[in-house]
């Protein structure tokens, strides 16, 4: 019993890693970026791998044996979290590619809206349309207080 149990685990183990071998674990590997997590931490260099559009992977990709579809060489360059816009006017309805392409140059993957007291009370509808839609980034909705 102990010895199928063993040759079942060695099948197994066998079987995953030839499954995943020269598979890219990731859509896109950043290479020997100067990285910034947002703690107040001091940088370090380090690759990062996205998939799917999240971070998946910090550090060696080499020594973990991380592979990507595509890579960046970034050294010399800061990788750094999205920033959030916490006063933004931008019209995200209007021309929501536009705006959208212009916070994310920026490195603003977030932008809060309304805090001026402006905008309707039509949130979930625009929300939905918004999700829709797509705008490109996050947004976070402040109700006027005339709404």
């Amino acid at each position: 019993m102990k010895a199928l149990r063993l040759f079942s685990v060695v099948l197994l183990t066998l079987s995953v890693g030839a499954c995943s071998e020269g598979r890219p674990v990731a859509d896109v590997l950043l290479l020997g970026g100067s990285v910034l997590d947002g703690s107040g931490a001091g940088a370090v260099t380090a690759d990062v791998a996205v998939s799917a559009g999240r971070i998946v992977f910090v550090g060696d990709a080499a020594a973990a044996s991380v592979t990507a579809a595509d890579t960046v060489d970034v050294r010399e360059l800061t990788v750094t979290p999205g920033f959030i816009d916490m006063h933004s006017h931008a019209e995200l309805d209007a021309d929501h590619g536009r705006d959208a392409r212009a916070f994310l140059y920026q490195g603003i993957t977030s932008v809060v809206l309304g805090v001026d007291g402006g905008g309707g009370g039509e949130v979930a509808e625009r929300l939905q349309r918004w999700m829709r839609d797509g705008i490109g980034v996050n947004a976070l909705l402040f109700v006027g207080p005339n709404a």
